[in-house]
């Protein structure tokens, strides 16, 4: 499966996508961090995430359920880390106690 995938989406020449992420948290961390700088604005840029929903559109519908719950854990684990790590202003300290 992997190696499909890889032949759909990797080719020499492919034109608007970077390299893909080396494992699953570095994929799940850019989808993350991606959905949050496009937030209030178009993202014209193909994602590895969008083209990775297509890939399972065609071929495991059932597994987008799974791909959701799993981004979702992510972006509650991306919070928290935020919340540790810095001192997050009031404003954004707010929004994390909200989204959580």
């Amino acid at each position: 499966m992997i190696y499909e995938m890889g032949n759909n989406l990797c080719f020499p020449g492919q034109k608007g996508l970077s390299r893909p992420p080396r494992d699953l948290n570095g994929f799940l961390r850019d989808a993350v961090e991606q959905e949050n700088q496009g937030e209030g604005k178009e993202n014209r840029n193909i994602s590895w995430e969008q083209e990775f929903r297509r890939y399972l559109e065609k071929n495991q519908t059932d597994l987008l359920v799974y791909l959701d719950f799993v981004l979702e854990t992510e972006k509650l684990i991306m919070l928290g880390e935020e919340e540790k790590e810095g001192n997050p202003t009031r404003k954004r300290a707010e929004e994390i106690r909200y989204l959580k």
